[in-house]
């Protein structure tokens, strides 16, 4: 029950990421001024994290740190709404097998995957600009689906379908305007997993769930004729707050003007429709003045 909640949860925090993205794109005017569109390339590894039925291991037990070489290879396109939203599609190959030396029995599986995902620039969201130019991180979550498959053993060749959610990390280190060095984290949990990563049977107490992890580097390609993309381009705020200022000094001005009483009846300027009226005589609510006998002169 509380994998269930857990996931529903995360479904529900990427479709707020989604409205988030279509409100900030309906409110940002600059549209021209940078380019939206990139393609990923990624390559990493892949720890299948649970379940495993007994005697297999995703890694070696006796070792803290363990890299078993590169099983995860991912391609993507990624469109920007705006600087700070935006959303992913990528598509993503894990092969798994025991590691050398793990004493973990021999297995080969393989899960192809496909994502759908909302894009948050945290570093514009939190004024990295004010720092630096060259660093920023990308926040992503969606929905993905895969298909799991045995490559060895008598059951070789059996698939399964698979869904659930993903999560990660993107920090960024920019080489030049059009070519980014990315790393990446990323966990993707499945919902409906029958299978575990060694490819048996997974047990009754899993709760039909998989947890992956996948660490990877990559190149980011920017698409377009603008000089900055979407991720790096900031807004002039110095500018912005001139803008503001001026702005607002000109309508205190406005008001002050407006609040006069040339002719000091009691009936500020700007609700005054008589501001000449003879000093002393009485008037109305909106400063004219008042002639009960209609002889032409003020009361």
């Amino acid at each position: 029950m509380y994998t269930i909640k857990r996931n529903w949860a995360l479904v529900a925090g990427c479709i707020a990421l989604f409205q988030g993205a279509t409100t900030a794109h309906a409110q940002e005017n600059s549209t021209k001024s940078y380019d939206k569109w990139s393609v990923e390339f990624n390559a990493g590894q892949s720890k299948g994290v649970k379940p495993y039925s007994v005697g297999y291991y995703s890694s070696n037990p006796n070792q803290y740190f363990n890299f078993s070489g590169v099983n995860h290879f991912d391609l993507g396109v990624r469109y920007m709404f705006n600087t700070k939203f935006g959303v992913k599609v990528d598509a993503a190959m894990d092969k798994l097998s025991e590691q050398s030396g793990s004493g973990s029995l021999a297995f080969k599986t393989q899960q192809m995957r496909f994502g759908f995902q909302g894009i948050v620039n945290l570093g514009r969201m939190l004024d990295f600009e004010s720092f630096t130019n060259r660093f920023n991180i990308l926040g992503h979550a969606g929905l993905q689906v895969s298909q799991f498959s045995l490559k060895e053993g008598l059951n070789k060749d059996i698939t399964e379908d698979n869904g659930g959610i993903m999560i990660g990390l993107t920090p960024q280190l920019r080489l030049t305007n059009w070519l980014v060095l990315t790393g990446d984290f990323t966990a993707i949990n499945n919902v409906r997993q029958h299978l575990a990563w060694d490819g048996n049977p997974s047990g009754s107490d899993n709760n039909l769930s998989g947890l992956m992890f996948n660490t990877s580097l990559g190149l980011t390609f920017y698409l377009g004729k603008q000089e900055k993309h979407a991720d790096w381009y900031v807004v002039n705020d110095q500018q912005a707050k001139k803008d503001e200022l001026k702005e607002t000094k000109q309508k205190l001005a406005e008001l002050e003007y407006k609040m006069n009483d040339t002719d000091r009846d009691g009936i500020v300027d700007y609700l005054d429709t008589q501001n000449n009226t003879p000093a002393g005589v009485v008037v109305d609510s909106k400063g004219r003045y008042i002639d009960t006998n209609r002889n032409g002169v003020p009361d």
